[in-house]
């Protein structure tokens, strides 16, 4: 999914196709308010997306699961934390660091 570059506002909601190895989910996905969200990579700005899922429940979904993750305002924009409940339990999982990929080696083109 592509919510990082989507931007939404408060209250906006987007239907997207998500796979699951083999299962297709039908979501509406609800953009919340803005805040803050410390993490141990920093504060940041953020606004969280709540996953719900239409149609014949499946997966975590049809046990009662939920989904619930925050993005950052800003570029580049990221997750910096997912809310996650299964039948099995509750985790939170937080952004711990930022990095960069470098870039990748110039091809030689005398190689091919």
């Amino acid at each position: 999914m592509q919510v990082r570059s989507w931007n939404m506002q408060p209250g906006e909601k987007r239907r997207v196709l998500c796979v699951v190895e083999d299962d297709i989910y039908d979501l509406e996905l609800t953009a919340g308010r803005g805040q803050k969200i410390k993490t141990p990579a920093g504060t940041f700005e953020a606004f969280d997306i709540e996953p719900k899922q239409l149609g014949e429940l499946k997966g975590i979904f049809r046990k009662g699961g939920s989904m619930r993750y925050w993005i950052s305002r800003g570029r580049p924009a990221q997750i910096v934390r997912m809310d996650f409940k299964a039948n099995f339990g509750t985790f939170t999982a937080s952004l711990a660091s930022v990095g960069t990929v470098p870039p990748a080696p110039a091809k030689d083109s005398k190689s091919n």
